[in-house]
């Protein structure tokens, strides 16, 4: 008997790359910028060549600093995010990435995150803001925490990740 083909969409795919991000082996400690981005942006590729190579989707993931990286121009200006998967001719998934440095404002970088997300949502289907904080403390201090990443999702497609 054959098997039947299944859904693969882009929810299921942002909900499983960002499981992923969680889990995957970063290091405990990035005093780099760089090599953090770096280190993320292997754990998409890897996951998006696991996920879409076996469905025969044509794809590629642009960097920062790619010509071919759709910016978003709004305000007078472009923003462009820090990397994206393109499915396609077309943009699906928009990243921001943001290293938390020990003593840096925790609560600064994760705005300017969700700011940038939400610019970005306006070209991109999905967004992943991925945040990961090298300060030490308690991430969701409140029930509100979750509602405010719930509605990012169901509102904007917007699904922020934050990891400690």
């Amino acid at each position: 008997m054959a098997e039947e083909p299944q859904y693969f969409g882009i929810t299921e795919f942002v909900e499983q790359l960002s499981a992923e991000l969680l889990s995957a082996p970063l290091l405990p400690q990035y005093d780099d910028e760089a090599r953090f981005r770096a280190d993320v942006t292997q754990v998409v590729k890897r996951f998006t060549e696991e996920k879409l190579a076996s469905l025969a989707f044509s794809y590629c993931i642009q960097d920062w600093g790619d010509e071919a990286l759709l910016p978003v121009a709004i305000f007078g200006t472009d923003f462009c995010p820090d990397m994206a998967i393109k499915v396609g001719e077309f943009p699906m998934v928009a990243f921001i990435l943001k290293l938390v440095k020990q003593g840096e404002d925790v609560g600064l970088i994760i705005s300017s995150a969700i700011g940038q997300a939400l610019i970005y949502s306006r070209c991109y289907p999905a967004v992943i803001a991925f945040v990961l904080s090298m300060e030490k403390g308690e991430q969701h201090k409140h029930w509100f925490d979750w509602e405010l990443k719930a509605d990012l999702w169901r509102s904007h497609k917007i699904k922020l990740v934050l990891r400690e």
